[in-house]
């Protein structure tokens, strides 16, 4: 993990690189507030009181290129910060130089990674929110480490619109990085904390942009639903590297999603928000068992009680989501066919706070922070491995190594596919994991393999996937209605749905097979 934290001093035009800080972040749900900040206040921490200022043109320039620039009054002294990316989740640059007014200085930025691009937009520059934030900070010794622990309560305003900040961060001043993950564990249940990815500047944004046209905002819209994100590694990146990208990804996912179901900004969810949210929290999970699957032979890594838990609280959310396919998907499909009245039987699964509360749940959270800490300790590659570990040629390329695997799957894929017409529902389902879990592996090895162009097997491999989740999705509400159908006096709309479900599940496996067809012809790919 390469966090680094710089102080810039314009006197000497030199970066000086402090101690890394590595800092997680959690939201605190309104039933823990008063009982952490007692907790807080018992260990006598020192109060600060923040005022900040974000600039960005009117076209959020520097949003966009995830760079947030800053004056912050702390306690009485202004302070002008940029901030930008880091190597990983975590991470972050940060280059601080204190003011003796709230004005901005770009200059004083000069030698910055940051400073061609804001000495070029310095003239449209303008405040676009703040925040107001009462910080509660005392350093904990813990296991071999110390970690600064900050309550930070206030809102953050732009246009008249606030939010509430409740947040806790705790900072690794100095230690190993395990203990930063057990303290924050420890708080994390205690409290119920929410993992929470985004910063200040990330949410300050989103509320910025919904006001550019000057209408009331709608803030449901300060819900972001995360998709999976363009993998980016370059084609000498070792395996190691590479899975770590991956892993990220994933993590990125599943975590923003998750924290999103769980409540943060999204009181306002509309019902659309909520089955987005659940339907993208369960692809990441998807994608990141993908990801184990494909390093498996050189990194071991689904093994964990994490991994077996996490697939468990899957399942739980696609009960919820299995209930939402039917309920808003097939059946309006079902009444424009011209299926009788139905009044849907009640069910816990329709009760949105139940995925809600799957989300915040102490569980889950825990999985999360700890899939968060593996995710940044760069794993051993296991080279002792039998099969494709042992296959491995000295010195060759990742690419190289994952050609073999993925055109093995793809082989196996397309031979089941071949029978498809004759598979049972069950096996048709394999078959759909297999196309997704090859998918993804063609998404995590797209920078590996570019100079091989495998976009005609991924975009086969898309439409296939699509088909099969279509096929699945009836299979599913198949089950729904003869479940309806077996009652003692079954309603007439169960008898039609099954009828034209049945119907549809007929073309849809004709268009399956046409589809696995054109794979069939698809060239391998070539290392």
């Amino acid at each position: 993990m390469r966090d680094v934290y710089w102080r810039y001093h314009a006197a000497d035009a030199t970066e000086i690189p402090a101690m890394p800080e590595r800092e997680l972040k959690f939201h605190i749900p309104a039933t823990s507030r008063d009982s952490l900040l007692q907790a807080v206040a018992a260990l006598s921490p020192t109060e600060h009181r923040l005022l900040a200022r974000y600039y960005d043109t009117p076209e959020r320039e520097l949003a966009k290129a995830r760079v947030a620039l800053r004056l912050r009054n702390e306690d009485g002294q202004w302070v002008q910060t940029v901030k930008a990316p880091g190597a990983d989740t975590l991470s972050r640059q940060e280059f601080n130089h204190p003011r003796p007014a709230d004005s901005l200085d770009i200059s004083a930025l000069k030698g910055t990674p940051q400073y061609k691009t804001l000495s070029q937009l310095k003239d449209r520059l303008r405040p676009t929110y703040e925040t107001e934030v009462a910080r509660l900070a005392v350093r904990i010794q813990h296991q071999d480490g110390i970690i600064e622990l900050a309550y930070d309560r206030g809102v953050l305003r732009s246009g008249g619109t606030e939010l509430e900040i409740h947040e806790l961060e705790l900072e690794l001043v100095s230690g190993g990085i395990p203990a930063l993950f057990r303290l924050a564990e420890q708080w994390q249940q205690q409290y119920g904390l929410i993992l929470e990815l985004r910063s200040k500047a990330e949410r300050g944004d989103t509320l910025a942009a919904l006001l550019q046209n000057g209408d009331p905002p709608d803030l449901s819209a300060l819900i972001r639903i995360r998709k999976a994100g363009n993998i980016r590694h370059d084609s000498s990146h070792d395996l190691n590297s590479a899975f770590q990208v991956c892993i990220g990804d994933c993590l990125q996912q599943i975590i923003r999603n998750t924290a999103g179901l769980a409540g943060i900004d999204s009181e306002l969810a509309t019902q659309a928000q909520r089955i987005s949210l659940v339907h993208q929290l369960r692809v990441g999970v998807r994608r990141l068992r993908s990801c184990w699957k494909l390093f498996k032979p050189w990194i071991p890594a689904d093994a964990s009680p994490e991994a077996a838990e996490l697939r468990r609280y899957f399942s739980l959310f696609g009960e919820g989501r299995d209930y939402d396919i039917v309920c808003h998907d097939i059946t309006p499909r079902l009444i424009a066919a011209g299926m009788p009245p139905l009044a849907m039987p009640p069910t816990e699964l329709d009760d949105p706070q139940r995925a809600r509360n799957l989300a915040a749940s102490a569980g889950l959270q825990t999985i999360l922070l700890r899939l968060l800490e593996q995710s940044l300790t760069a794993p051993e590659t296991d080279t002792r491995r039998p099969q494709e570990a042992r296959k491995a040629k000295t010195g060759e390329s990742a690419a190289a190594t994952m050609v073999r695997r993925l055109n093995k799957w793809l082989n196996q894929v397309v031979q089941a596919g071949e029978r498809f017409d004759i598979l049972t529902p069950e096996e048709r389902h394999d078959l759909r994991k297999k196309v997704k879990r090859l998918r993804y592996s063609f998404e995590f090895s797209q920078a590996l393999l570019e100079t091989l162009h495998p976009e005609e097997a991924r975009t086969l491999l898309l439409g296939i996937q699509r088909a099969l989740g279509e096929l699945n999705d009836l299979y599913t509400a198949e089950a729904f209605y003869e479940r309806l159908a077996d009652q003692a006096q079954p309603p007439p709309a169960a008898w039609f749905a099954i009828g034209w479900i049945r119907a549809m599940q007929s073309t849809q496996i004709q268009r399956v097979g046409e589809l696995f067809g054109a794979l069939a012809k698809a060239r391998p790919l070539k290392p």
